[in-house]
C-alpha cells in the first residue's frame, strides 16, 4: 500500500509539489493530468544583457496551456514568487501556483525549480480571508 499524504497550507490544499533541474535553453513543462488531456505549464527562462529587473509574464496561447516566461531570474541565491498565483481551475476549485528558481553553476538558464500547486475555494465562491 502506498501512503499519499494530505497536505494543507493555510486555506489551501496541496494538489502536487515537486522539483526538477531545468536544462539550459530548454522549455520545461509540468503537466497535470485531466480525464482528457492535461493542464500544461511551460516555463521559459530569459536573461537580458545587461541583466535588468526580475519579471514574470503569463501567456495562454491555447486552451489548457499557460506559458510562464521568467526574465532575469538567474540567481544562485534564488528567486521566488511571494504568494501563490491564481493560474486557473481544477476539479471545480481555484488552482494556484507558487514556485522558486535557484541557478546552478554557469549558465543563466540552468537551475533548480521547486513548485507547489494549491487548490483554493470552489470556483465562483468568495475566497477566505
Amino acid at each position: 500500500m502506498m501512503l499519499i499524504p494530505s497536505i494543507r497550507v493555510g486555506q489551501y490544499d496541496v494538489l502536487t509539489a515537486g522539483s526538477f533541474l531545468a536544462l539550459p535553453g530548454e522549455t520545461s513543462r509540468i503537466a497535470i493530468p485531466l480525464p482528457v488531456g492535461a493542464l500544461n505549464f511551460d516555463f521559459r527562462m530569459v536573461t537580458t544583457d545587461p541583466p535588468g529587473e526580475t519579471q514574470i509574464n503569463f501567456e495562454n496561447p491555447e486552451p489548457n496551456t499557460l506559458v510562464i516566461t521568467l526574465t532575469n531570474w538567474a540567481s544562485p541565491l534564488g528567486t521566488t514568487l511571494t504568494a501563490p498565483q491564481h493560474v486557473g481551475s481544477f476539479s471545480g476549485r481555484t488552482l494556484y501556483l507558487l514556485f522558486s528558481h535557484h541557478s546552478l553553476g554557469a549558465g543563466a538558464s540552468t537551475g533548480l525549480f521547486n513548485y507547489t500547486f494549491y487548490l483554493g475555494a470552489p470556483v465562483g465562491s468568495t475566497p477566505a480571508s
